[in-house]
């Protein structure tokens, strides 16, 4: 894991080596073990390195291949590059490392972009070739690595992080009001190739780049199909059987590592099932401890109201693996303090004070020496893990007149859809361009403190990015795109903050496919989300764990915190401000009208992302203000 930048001259003038230094010193927690750069005329590439597999000098980057044709500097990890090191073997190629960096110049030679499909892994990599003057570019299938890019008439400028581009003489900072208008409207980011910042784009995952002789070209090399078909019929016993091999493996691969290996437990059924897959692993030393010592070590967040807090079902684990529990309560005072170096890692602004919990964890495994966290991301996008999954799946069987089943699930809730849900329900029974016609209308009515003349001009001519979804396989692919995309860069960012690699085995593209090739049934059964999980895990994870029906996460006593305490009187005092009120996206006098009357009405239902209009102001005047009067030639 590691910090990549880069320089390309369309001009193909001499990349300037200044400019590349100073983009990889805006990322040293990316990488505080090592630094390298190479230039070729045209081409610049930079890199800090996080030293995680052969902590050798042989790992360091940039890395070049044995006739010095080809140069790479890479981010993430290729998990089955000991399988590939020895087919690569065979067909002639010699390595000198343990690292899968050499092992992807040589899938490179060897297959060329081909080679995409044989990673199971995350990355982000640049390969130049100095025979061809080429530079191709990779992001991994499901968008783990972050890769951003800006081009304009003279230069491609690309990096892991936004902030190493915004040292660019050539880039400007200017909002992308595109962006900001989804957010606020939507509560959505990350959905498309835009950033916040116009002109900075990102490599959408799946995605490759080539830049020859000042052409470029941008494509999806992998794409996951939504609408195949289920697989043939199998029994609950099957299912679970197959994805337990495949999650099993999974886990496995992800603990390939020279520094020590822990685990982010929430006590949700995602992140118990890879510290119980792991105890048991351990325990029929399938895998070294080695890398996890003794006992295992679970990192987590609880929290000071107590709706939300998963203490007890954390303790259920540790007392069941005998794992060592490392725990951190975040605060409100303590999110007011950190709050500045919170949100420049975070580069952009973030919907909700949840990511804040996982900030705090990725810093306490770093107290305790970790550079390795095993993490549940993509388990709710992929299982259906989130409430309004029943949404869409109620719709398909309203949609196929599945009455009685219909009826039979919607008892079996927990907790009752309420008229609104159900109306929504309806909206999505109904031919997809109906239903996301009648759904966007009821969106953009509700009052969400967004200025409505900001609103009309900002979606003149253009539709929501979310539309009436057609059944659940549509609606989890969906969540992948605008929900999984940005828990993916949330993670990113606050564990590099603190240099640490975050892996998630629920993304292994293996499991991936096979949890989109079942049935809807395997998803949602008898009122439970993620039914296969939930089977596959029965004699593994507690029970009190694969019974809850709750969704809840690394969450924080946000309504607390915005009723009372310090980070309420921080909002407060920029929401009366002269520059919030002049903002033209924010309907000011609203949202401070609502902010206020909260303490008094937390149960009353609010529809201003309070949070996020506050951290959007924070966020133009830190990144935006202080440099709009500058110009091109700043």
């Amino acid at each position: 894991m590691c910090g990549i930048a880069g320089i390309y001259s369309f001009t193909l003038n001499q990349a300037d080596a200044d400019d590349l230094h100073r983009m990889t010193r805006e990322m040293i927690h990316r990488g505080p073990d090592d630094e390298g750069f190479f230039i070729d005329r045209e081409i610049g590439l930079g890199f800090r390195r996080l030293s995680i597999l052969d902590l050798s000098q042989s790992g360091h980057q940039p890395m070049t291949s044995d006739d010095r044709t080809l140069w790479i500097v890479f981010n993430g990890e290729i998990y089955n590059y000991i399988e590939l090191r020895e087919e690569l073997k065979t067909l002639g190629y010699a390595f000198r490392s343990q690292t899968d960096t050499e092992v992807i110049l040589a899938a490179y030679d060897a297959w060329g972009e081909n080679c995409l499909n044989r990673f199971n892994g995350m990355w982000a990599f640049a390969i130049w070739d100095v025979k061809k003057r080429e530079l191709f570019c990779a992001r991994d299938r499901f968008g783990v690595k972050p890769f951003y890019y800006f081009r304009d008439k003279e230069n491609f400028v690309f990096a892991s992080e936004i902030k190493c581009i915004l040292t660019h003489p050539r880039v400007r900072r200017e909002p992308n009001e595109n962006i900001i208008a989804h957010f606020l409207i939507e509560n959505i980011r990350d959905w498309n190739d835009e950033t916040f910042f116009r002109d900075i784009f990102q490599l959408q995952p799946g995605h490759c780049l080539r830049i020859c002789k000042g052409a470029i070209d941008i494509r999806p090399y992998y794409r996951l199909d939504p609408d195949q078909k289920p697989s043939s019929e199998l029994s609950d016993e099957a299912a679970a059987e197959r994805f337990y091999e495949l999650f099993e493996d999974a886990v496995k691969l992800r603990l390939r590592s020279d520094v020590p290996v822990g685990s982010c437990l929430s006590g949700g059924l995602d992140s118990s099932s890879i510290v119980c897959v792991l105890n048991r692993l351990l325990k029929s030393e399938s895998v070294s401890g080695e890398q996890i010592g003794d006992r295992q070590k679970t990192f987590s967040a609880h929290s000071e109201l107590k709706s939300v807090d998963e203490s007890r079902y954390m303790d259920a684990v540790v007392e069941q693996t005998g794992a060592e529990r490392n725990i951190v309560l975040p605060t409100d005072r303590e999110l007011a303090r950190v709050l500045d170096h919170f949100i420049t890692h975070l580069e952009e602004p973030f919907p909700s004070t949840s990511i804040f919990a996982q900030y705090c964890v990725m810093r306490l495994a770093q107290q305790r020496g970790i550079k390795v966290l095993l993490d549940g991301q993509g388990a709710d996008e992929t299982l259906a893990g989130y409430n309004h999954a029943y949404i869409p799946y109620f719709a398909g069987l309203l949609r196929k007149g599945r009455l009685w089943r219909l009826w039979k699930e919607s008892r079996l809730l927990d907790r009752k859809l309420s008229p609104g849900a159900w109306l929504t329900v309806a909206f999505f029974a109904l031919p997809a361009g109906i239903g996301s016609y009648l759904y966007s209308r009821s969106i953009l009515r509700l009052p969400g403190g967004v200025n409505r003349n900001f609103m009309k001009s900002a979606m003149s001519g253009k539709k929501l990015a979310r539309g009436a979804e057609t059944g659940l396989k549509r609606k989890l692919y969906n969540d992948m795109r605008f929900i999984l995309r940005s828990l993916l860069m949330y993670e990113d960012k606050n564990s590099m903050a603190f240099s640490i690699e975050s892996r998630v085995p629920f993304l292994d593209y293996r499991l991936v496919e096979y949890v989109f090739s079942l049935p809807d049934r395997f998803k949602i059964r008898r009122g439970l989300r993620k039914a296969v999980l939930r089977d596959a895990m029965k004699g593994i994870v507690p029970d009190m764990i694969l019974e809850r029906r709750d969704k809840i996460g690394f969450a924080t006593a946000e309504m607390l915190w915005l009723c009372e305490g310090p980070l309420r009187k921080k909002m407060l005092e920029v929401f009366e401000s002269e520059s919030f009120r002049k903002r033209k996206y924010f309907n000011a006098p609203a949202i401070l009208d609502a902010f206020k009357k909260l303490p008094s009405q937390p149960a009353k239902k609010q529809y201003i992302n309070f949070w996020g209009c506050f951290n959007l102001e924070l966020w133009l005047r830190k990144h935006i203000d202080p440099h709009a009067k500058r110009t091109d030639g700043r």
